[in-house]
C-alpha cells in the first residue's frame, strides 16, 4: 500500500491528520508509517488517533516524537491500541506518559497480585494498620480537604487509575499477547484490590459516622469487632473477569449486635454494613466525569432484590439451606472470598459446602439446573442472536462453564479437588479425574480461551458490555482482521467450527443424572410420550423420530418375553448420548441406527457390549464406526463380544505393526485354553484393529494393504511350519528344502479384506540339506511335499467353529488343476520357460517367497526374477494376451472393478508390460509390487510422469473402493451394484465422486484403457 493508495481511500474529514502525519520530516518514517498503515486493522481510526496523541505530547515534543516514530516497539504498542480500542486510545491520548511507563514496566509479562495492584493503586496497606493512618494517607495524597471526604474527587482519582490498569492489561492482551487466562487473573486482581480499597476506605469513613461493629463472642464470652467479607461471585469469582464485566458480590458479616458509637451516634451492626455496602456500590458504579470502575450486580443475595444488602453468617448459611435453589446453588460453585475478612468468607463456604457439592444428586435438582439453561437459551434465541453471542449463544461461553460446573456439582462432593472456582483449573482436574475425556478437555480448553479473546476484543474496543458479533459483513471483517484474520468468513469459519466442538461436549452432559440422562429415560420410558426425548433426538439429527425411539426403547429395555436386568437397561442409558453423538456424525443416523440395531440384536448378552461402552465412553466412535461402516466384520465380535478388548489398545489402532508383533501375539494366543483358535483370534482382531485404522482415516491404503498382507504371511508362515512338523511325525523329516510362493495380492502386498491367497508349492529334491531320510519307499518326495501342502491349505480354508483363516487358490500353480500340488524346482523352470502361457508369465511378475525352509540348489527368488521378467516376447504373444484380455472384458459385468475395461486388471496389465519393456535398462522394475513400479517408472521414463501419478492414483482408489465395499458388505465379489454405488459417497467420504461415483469411475476406467491401448502399440513397436 503506498502513500498515494492511501490518501484516496481516506475520507475527507481525516486527510488533514494524514498530512500532518506525512509531513513529519524523519528519515525512513514514511516507510514506517505505510507499513503501519498497511499491516493495521482500522488506518482511519490510527491515522486520527496518532495525530492526537503526538499533538498532545509534552515538552520537549521533538525528543519523544523522534522516540516513538523510531521504535519499533512504540510503532506496534500505538497501532495496536489505536486501530483496537478507541475506549484505551483517549486514556493514552490524554495521557501520553503512560506509553513510557508501561512499556518500560518489568512485570508485563505476568499478572499482578492484589498486592501489587495495591501499590498500583498508591495504597500500601501493609503500612496503613488504624484508621487515623488511613486518613493520613489520604490526606497527603490530597483526596482529602482536612478530615472532610471529598468523595468525588477520591471516586475521579481511582477511576484515572482504573483506565490507567486498563491501559496496562490491555497491552498485555493486544500487544504482548499473554494467554487469556493471565489476562483474566490480572483483571480478577485489580478488581480484588477495588473492593479491598473499598473496603478499607468506606469502613473507616462510616466508623467515624457510627463507630465499630461490635458483636458478642459466645465462646469467649466477650464483646468483640464484628467482621466483614466480600465475596465474588461469577467471572470474579472464577478469577476469569473481562474488560467490561460486571461483578457479583455478596456481602456477609460475621454476627448482630450494634456499633459502638460515632458522631451520628449507634445502628445495628446490620444497618451499619448494609450502609457499607451501599457505599461500596456507589463508590465503584457511580458515573462521574471519569466513568465508572465496575457495575456491581447484588442479585445473587439470598432473597435477591428484597433482601438486605448485606446478611450475617448465620442467616446466610440458613437461607440457603432452608430455600436455596438450584441455580443458586450453581452460582455459588464460583463463590470467592475477595476482600475484607478472607477467614470469614473461608467459614462461610465450608458450611456451605455440603449445599454446594451434596455426596449425592436428586434427579429434580438437576431437572432444574436443566430448565434454567433451557430459559437462558431460548431468551437468547428469541433476540435471533443464538449463533452470534459469544457468552449466551449456542457452543459459547456460558456452554462451557454449564458443563463445567455441571461436572462439579455432581462429583464435587466426593472429589474435593474439584472446589475450585477457575474454569480452566477446573478442567484440569475433571480430566485428571476421568470425568472428562483428555480430547474433550483440550478441546474445552483451547475454545474457552478462544471465545475469551474474542469477547475482550468486543469489550476492549468501547469498554462497553459486549458480547454479540458483528452481523454486519463490513464490520465483520474490520473486527477479524483485529483478532488476525484475513477475513470474516475466514473468523466465522473457525468460530463456527469452535462453537460447534463446544455443543457437541456439552450435549454429553446436558442434564445427565446421577444415572443417566434425563431425556434418554424419557426416550426409552413406557410411561412417558418421550417429547423430550424425540425433541433431542431431532437435534441429533434423526429424521424418523417415532422410528428411531422404538429401536432406542428395544436395545434398552430388550425383548417383551426376556427384558434385560435393572443393570443392563442403567448401563445402555447412560452410553446413549455418546452413541447419539456417533450417529450424529454419519451421513444418515436413522440408517446408522438401524444397522447398529441389527448387528447388537444378534448378540445373546448385549450387556457385555453396553458394560464394556459404559466403562470406556470414548470407544463410543470406535464401535459405531465398526457397526455401520464395516458391518461385515460383526460376525468377529458377536462371535466372541471379548474380542471388543482391542479397543482399548488405543495406541495401536492408526499405529503399523511389525512381524515381531504379530508373531509374539501368536505366541500368547497358543497359551490360552483354545490353542487352536490362534490364528483366528489374531486374525480377527488385527482385521477389526486395521479396519478401524483405514475407517478413522489413520491409515492410507497401502498401508492398509501391507498390514493384511503381512497378517497373512505371519499365519502363512506358522502354519507351514506346523503342517511340517505334522508330516514330519507321520513319515520322517525330509532332507529336502520347500518353498510357498505367494502370487496375486499376497505376491504383491496388496491384499485387501477378504482377499484369496494365490499361492504355489517348491521343493528342491536336487539339494539335500540334512543327513535325514526319508522313506522313499513309502512315499516320495512328491507325495512328501504334497501332504505338506493340503495340511496347509486345509487349516487355511478349512471351515472351524473358529470360523475361516483365507479362500486359497492353487490353481495359477504350473498345469492349473491338472498339475501335481507341490512341484519340484527343476519342473517349476522347465514349465515357465517352455509351456507357460504368455499370461502365466506375467503373473509370475507378481511372486514372492513367503516361506522358505532349507536352502535351495539356486536362489529362488533370482530364479522368479529371471523366469517373471526375462521371457521373450513375440507377436503371437501379445496377441494371445490381448484375446484373453477381450474375452476377459465380455464375459465381465461392466460394473466388475476389477476384470471390466479400465479396471484393476487392465491398470495391471499395462503395468506388466512396462516392467517387461523396461526390465533390462532398470533391473529395480523386478519389483512384485504395482506401486513399487509405478514409483520406478516415473525415473525410467519421467515424461510419462503425469500417467504413472495417474496410475498409482486410481490403483489406490480401486484398492479402496473395493476394501470399504467388502467391509460394508462381506462380499468378496470385484462387480457393483447400483446400492454400492450410490452409496460410494458414505463409504469413502475421503473421496470426492464428482458429479456421480458412476460418471467418476467411468471416467477413471476410460482413461485407464486409454493408456493401455497405447502400451499395446509401445508393446509392438519394441517387438519390431
Amino acid at each position: 500500500m503506498d502513500n498515494k493508495n492511501i490518501f484516496n481511500r481516506l475520507t475527507e474529514s481525516i486527510r488533514e491528520d494524514w498530512e500532518y502525519l506525512s509531513s513529519i520530516p524523519i528519515q525512513e518514517w514514511q516507510t514506517q508509517l505505510d507499513s503501519l498503515l498497511h499491516e493495521t486493522s482500522n488506518p482511519e481510526r490510527v491515522i486520527v488517533a496518532f495525530t492526537q496523541y503526538l499533538k498532545n505530547l509534552p515538552p520537549p515534543v521533538e525528543t519523544h516524537i523522534y522516540k516513538y516514530l523510531k521504535t519499533p516497539k512504540y510503532l506496534r504498542f500505538f497501532e495496536r491500541i489505536f486501530s483496537q480500542s478507541p475506549f484505551i486510545t483517549d486514556t493514552l491520548i490524554k495521557h501520553p506518559e503512560y506509553a513510557d511507563e508501561i512499556l518500560s514496566s518489568p512485570t508485563l509479562a505476568r499478572a499482578l497480585t492484589k498486592k501489587e495492584w495495591l501499590l498500583y493503586l498508591g495504597c500500601d496497606y501493609s503500612k496503613i494498620n488504624s484508621s487515623s493512618e488511613l486518613i493520613s494517607f489520604l490526606q497527603d495524597s490530597h483526596l482529602l480537604d482536612g478530615n472532610d471526604w471529598n468523595f468525588k474527587k477520591i471516586m475521579i482519582h481511582f477511576r484515572q487509575l482504573h483506565k490507567k490498569a486498563l491501559l496496562r492489561i490491555t497491552t498485555r492482551d493486544i500487544v504482548e499477547h499473554q494467554e487469556v487466562k493471565s489476562i483474566t487473573e490480572d483483571l480478577s486482581n485489580l478488581a480484588d484490590a477495588y473492593l479491598e480499597l473499598c473496603f478499607r476506605l468506606l469502613s473507616t469513613y462510616l466508623e467515624q459516622q457510627y463507630g465499630i461493629p461490635i458483636k458478642y463472642d459466645m465462646e469467649k464470652g466477650e464483646n468483640l469487632p464484628s467482621s466483614f467479607v466480600i465475596l465474588g461471585l461469577g467471572k470474579l469469582g472464577g478469577r476469569e473477569l473481562n474488560f467490561s464485566s460486571d461483578i457479583d458480590l455478596l456481602f456477609i458479616y460475621d454476627g448482630d449486635g450494634e456499633t459502638s458509637g460515632g458522631h451520628k451516634g449507634q445502628i445495628t451492626n446490620r444497618e451499619f454494613f448494609c450502609k457499607l455496602g451501599e457505599q461500596i456500590i456507589k463508590f465503584l458504579s457511580e458515573h462521574t466525569e471519569e466513568g465508572q470502575i465496575y457495575r456491581v450486580d447484588m442479585r445473587l443475595r439470598p432473597y435477591g432484590k428484597v433482601g438486605a444488602l448485606a446478611e450475617s453468617l448465620a442467616n446466610s448459611v440458613e437461607y440457603y439451606y432452608q430455600y436455596g435453589r438450584a441455580w443458586e446453588r450453581q452460582a455459588l460453585v464460583k463463590c470467592r472470598p475477595c476482600a475484607g475478612d478472607i477467614e470469614l468468607g473461608n467459614e462461610f463456604l465450608e458450611m456451605m459446602r455440603p449445599f454446594i457439592f451434596p455426596k449425592f444428586f436428586d434427579d429434580k435438582t438437576l431437572d432444574d439446573i436443566h430448565q434454567t439453561k433451557l430459559m437462558v437459551e431460548k431468551q437468547v434465541a428469541e433476540q435471533g442472536q443464538t449463533n452470534y453471542e459469544v457468552k449466551l449463544g449456542r457452543g459459547g461461553i456460558r456452554d462451557i462453564e454449564f458443563t463445567v460446573q455441571l461436572l462439579q456439582l455432581l462429583n464435587g462432593g466426593r472429589k474435593p479437588e474439584l472446589r475450585i472456582t477457575n474454569t480452566i483449573d477446573v478442567i484440569y482436574q475433571l480430566m485428571e479425574n476421568n470425568y472428562l475425556k483428555p480430547f474433550d478437555a483440550e478441546t474445552l480448553i483451547r475454545n474457552y480461551c478462544f471465545l475469551r479473546e474474542v469477547e475482550h476484543r468486543l469489550q476492549i474496543e468501547y469498554g462497553t458490555q459486549k458480547h454479540a458479533l458483528p452481523q454486519d459483513p463490513e464490520e465483520l471483517d474490520e473486527f477479524a482482521r483485529r483478532l488476525g484474520y484475513v477475513s470474516g468468513s475466514a473468523f466465522w469459519h473457525v468460530y463456527k467450527d469452535k462453537t460447534q466442538e463446544v455443543r457437541n461436549i456439552l450435549e454429553q452432559f446436558i442434564a445427565v443424572k446421577a444415572s443417566g440422562n434425563l431425556w434418554v429415560y424419557d426416550l426409552v420410558s413406557s410411561q412417558s410420550d418421550g417429547r423430550e426425548g424425540l425433541n433431542k433426538l431431532k437435534e441429533f439429527g434423526f429424521v424418523d423420530l417415532n422410528s428411531a425411539r422404538d429401536i432406542f426403547r428395544q436395545l434398552a429395555n430388550g425383548p417383551e418375553d426376556s427384558p434385560h436386568s435393572l443393570h443392563v437397561r442403567e448401563n445402555f442409558i447412560e452410553i446413549v448420548p455418546y452413541l447419539c453423538e456417533e450417529f450424529r456424525k454419519t451421513h444418515s443416523p436413522d440408517k446408522s441406527l438401524e444397522q447398529f440395531f441389527s448387528q447388537l440384536s444378534r448378540l445373546k448378552i448385549p450387556g457385555v457390549i453396553y458394560s464394556f461402552l459404559k466403562e470406556n465412553h470414548n470407544l463410543c466412535s470406535f464401535f459405531v464406526t465398526l457397526t455401520t461402516r464395516a458391518p461385515a466384520l460383526s460376525n468377529i465380535w458377536i462371535k466372541e463380544p471379548g474380542i471388543i478388548e482391542v479397543f482399548l489398545q488405543r495406541e495401536l489402532i492408526g499405529q503399523r505393526v511389525d512381524a515381531d508383533y504379530l508373531t509374539s501375539s501368536l505366541r500368547e494366543l497358543k497359551k490360552s485354553a483354545f490353542p487352536e483358535s490362534a490364528h483366528y483370534r489374531l486374525k480377527d482382531s488385527e482385521w477389526l484393529r486395521i479396519a478401524l485404522g483405514d475407517l478413522l482415516g489413520k491409515f492410507t491404503i497401502a498401508e492398509v494393504c501391507e498390514q493384511l498382507t503381512l497378517l497373512a504371511e505371519v499365519i502363512l508362515q506358522d502354519i507351514a511350519i506346523v503342517s511340517l512338523e505334522e508330516t514330519k511325525q507321520k513319515y520322517g523329516t525330509s532332507p529336502f528344502p520347500f518353498a510357498v510362493i505367494g502370487l496375486g495380492k499376497i505376491g504383491g502386498g496388496e491384499m485387501t479384506f477378504g482377499s484369496d491367497l494365490d499361492l504355489i508349492f517348491v521343493y528342491d529334491d536336487e539339494h539335500i540339506n540334512s543327513t535325514d531320510k526319508i522313506d522313499t519307499t513309502s512315499i516320495s518326495p512328491t507325495e512328501y511335499f504334497a501332504d505338506v501342502s493340503s495340511r496347509i491349505i486345509k487349516k487355511l480354508k478349512e471351515p472351524t467353529r473358529f470360523g475361516i483363516l483365507y479362500d486359497i487358490d492353487a490353481r495359477l500353480r504350473p498345469y492349473g488343476s491338472k498339475g501335481v500340488l507341490a512341484i519340484n524346482l527343476n519342473q517349476l523352470k522347465e514349465y515357465y520357460e517352455h509351456e507357460a502361457d504368455i499370461w502365466e508369465k506375467m503373473a509370475l511378475m507378481k511372486s514372492r517367497v513367503i516361506f522358505e525352509q532349507g536352502v535351495m540348489t539356486t536362489d529362488i527368488s533370482k530364479i522368479l526374477t529371471d523366469l517373471a521378467f526375462h521371457f521373450p516376447v513375440s507377436k503371437e504373444d501379445v496377441q494371445k494376451s490381448e484375446n484373453i484380455r477381450q474375452k476377459m472384458v465380455q464375459q465381465t459385468n461392466p460394473d466388475n472393478l476389477k476384470k471390466s475395461e479400465g479396471g484393476t486388471a487392465e491398470l495391471e496389465y499395462i503395468v506388466r508390460w512396462w516392467q517387461r519393456l523396461k526390465i533390462e535398462q532398470c533391473p529395480e522394475l523386478a519389483t512384485s509390487s504395482v506401486v513399487n513400479a509405478l514409483n520406478i517408472l516415473m525415473n525410467v521414463l519421467p515424461e510419462h510422469t503425469e500417467k504413472w501419478q495417474f496410475l498409482k492414483k486410481t490403483f489406490g482408489i480401486y484398492l479402496q473402493i473395493l476394501n470399504r465395499y467388502r467391509l460394508f458388505t462381506g462380499v468378496r465379489s470385484s462387480t457393483l451394484s447400483n446400492e454400492i454405488l450410490s452409496a460410494l459417497p458414505q463409504l469413502l467420504p475421503e473421496i470426492q465422486f464428482t458429479p456421480t461415483p458412476v460418471e467418476y469411475l467411468k471416467d477413471l476406467k476410460r482413461k485407464v484403457h486409454q493408456f493401455y491401448l497405447e502400451t499395446l502399440k509401445s508393446v509392438q513397436q519394441w517387438i519390431e
